[in-house]
């Protein structure tokens, strides 16, 4: 999984994410992205706190997502599953800065 451009990004803007998949079988895949803030991250110790972004769906495995408006350390994550109940997690930690004056 790749986030692009490296950081750090400023509030509002936008990031591709690209996440390289196969699956052996040929099957159809169906990609999710989230975005957390690491302090309330989900998948380790807290409820799910995710931040709503729009996502722009480039192509198979590659999004470009919107990050939060609020500066802070966050994870985006892609989730990919093959209709057989298999997924697979990839994430990513970003970081959002205000614009330099």
């Amino acid at each position: 999984m790749q986030i692009e451009p490296a950081d750090p990004r400023p509030p509002g803007t936008q990031v591709t994410v690209r996440a390289v998949v196969t699956d052996p079988d040929g099957d159809r895949l169906a990609y999710r992205y989230f975005i957390t803030n690491i302090a309330s991250d989900p998948w380790i110790v807290e409820p799910p706190r995710f931040y709503p972004t729009p996502i722009f769906r480039i192509g198979p495995g590659e999004a470009r997502i919107v990050v939060p408006n609020d500066p802070g350390i966050y994870r985006v994550y892609v989730t990919v599953s093959d209709g057989h109940n298999n997924l697979a997690v990839a994430n990513r930690s970003i970081r959002v800065t205000p614009p330099a004056d």
